[in-house]
């Protein structure tokens, strides 16, 4: 019965700590700066066509894509 109960205890232990473990590995890895050639050119396109004389919480579709 022990067993049991330390097997019930262990994978309820494993099941916690994991979702845990890869949300820090995940804010870890998106915190980094836009440095590669890739990402600063699609950061330029996007910039690009954005519209920022237009509020984007009245018309984000016109914000977001510059028409």
């Amino acid at each position: 019965m022990a067993l049991v109960f330390l097997a019930a205890l262990c994978a309820v232990a494993s099941i916690i700590t994991l979702p845990s473990e890869s949300a820090d590995s995940y804010r870890q890895e998106s915190q980094g700066e836009c440095t590669s050639p890739v990402c600063q050119e699609t950061a330029q396109a996007l910039l690009a066509s954005m519209d920022f004389t237009v509020n984007p919480c009245q018309d984000f579709y016109r914000y977001r894509l510059r028409r």
